[in-house]
């Protein structure tokens, strides 16, 4: 039984970060423009705070962390998080940035999220791989996987000097 249960949950993994529909650059492109002037206040916002510090928007209440970040949130930013789409806002030290993620999937051990990143003033962090094309970065790793391998990348398309597109699977 046990056997069973590992092959299940292995099987899982691969076919969760193996089946990743990538974002469509254009759409994310034109919800950015769109939002861009009212996502960046917030990101400027969590840039200024700890590593982990979040806005989400994924359950019916919001929930705001550290406490201390809860006072500077207003509910125009919250407005602004669910009018541009964003089911949270976090201060990520992997990507050393602020990612707003617009899609995710999966179980707490493996699947994809995808959205917009602000980058911080350092660089992107270790491990991301700057591209021209999610969708065509993606077909690539795919190709030089090997049998039961996982989909594990961390993909970012600049769209200008401090803001892209991520997408990450793991």
């Amino acid at each position: 039984m046990l056997h069973f249960i590992s092959t299940l949950f292995v099987t899982s993994f691969i076919l969760l970060t193996a089946c990743i529909t990538p974002p469509d650059d254009n759409e994310l492109n034109n919800n950015f423009s769109k939002h861009h002037s009212a996502l960046s206040p917030i990101a400027t916002l969590l840039s200024h705070s700890e590593n982990g510090s979040i806005i989400d928007l994924r359950d019916n209440e919001v929930r705001i962390s550290p406490d201390e970040l809860k006072n500077s949130v207003t509910d125009s930013m919250i407005r602004s998080l669910r009018n541009a789409n964003i089911a949270f806002a976090t201060h990520d030290s992997i990507f050393n940035g602020i990612l707003f993620e617009t899609e995710g999937s999966g179980t707490g051990v493996s699947g994809a999220s995808t959205g917009y990143i602000y980058q911080l003033d350092n660089g992107y962090g270790k491990n991301i791989d700057i591209v021209e094309n999610i969708q065509q970065a993606i077909a690539s790793k795919k190709s030089q996987l090997n049998t039961h391998e996982s989909l594990n990348i961390r993909l970012v398309k600049k769209i200008d000097d401090r803001w892209g597109i991520y997408l990450e699977t793991f």
